[in-house]
């Protein structure tokens, strides 16, 4: 009786310590997910930086116009128009907080890479995004390959990452 009550005890200790691997394996495979999930978004911002710039400003100018038409007194809006107009401000609102945020990121990139001697990097990114130049162009004016242009810049969209999405934009190992 006593070797079958040993020979449970080693079963459910090793039923445990496999649960406790998979748990952490399910873990470590959630947090590259959202990691990833953190990367694709900073990269999607960037490429669409731009166009989101001057939606902002084409926004503004359209919600003037409205602003004058809804202040007309023979005008009637219905509810579903408030509402429609309402969900436009409010996209408009969230436009132009991220865009503040991509740029205050942006600015602080730029000086962590001064003080770390690797501006090269800072300069990739804005290159390629801020000013929609190719990776050939960028390599050529910053004197390096292609290769190394791709690599500045996928360091820096990290290290961007960190700054638009906080700790969920780092790797943290459990």
């Amino acid at each position: 009786m006593d070797t079958k009550e040993n020979i449970m005890t080693e079963i459910e200790q090793a039923a445990i310590m496999a649960a406790d691997q998979a748990i952490k394996k399910y873990t470590m495979q959630e947090m590259k997910k959202k990691k990833d999930y953190r990367f694709r978004n900073t990269k999607l911002l960037l490429k669409n930086y731009n166009s989101l710039k001057a939606h902002l400003q084409n926004a503004k100018d359209d919600i003037n116009e409205i602003s004058d038409i809804i202040n007309d007194d023979n005008i009637e809006i219905s509810r579903r128009d408030e509402l429609y107009i309402k969900s436009i401000r409010q996209s408009k609102f969230r436009t132009l907080i991220m865009l503040a945020h991509i740029d205050t990121a942006m600015s602080q990139l730029k000086k962590k890479m001064r003080t770390k001697d690797q501006y090269d990097k800072y300069r990739a990114v804005e290159e390629i995004y801020m000013k929609n130049k190719t990776y050939e162009r960028t390599a050529e004016e910053l004197n390096c390959g292609n290769a190394t242009v791709r690599r500045w810049e996928k360091e820096a969209t990290n290290e961007l990452s960190i700054l638009l999405f906080g700790v969920d934009g780092m790797k943290i190992d459990l």
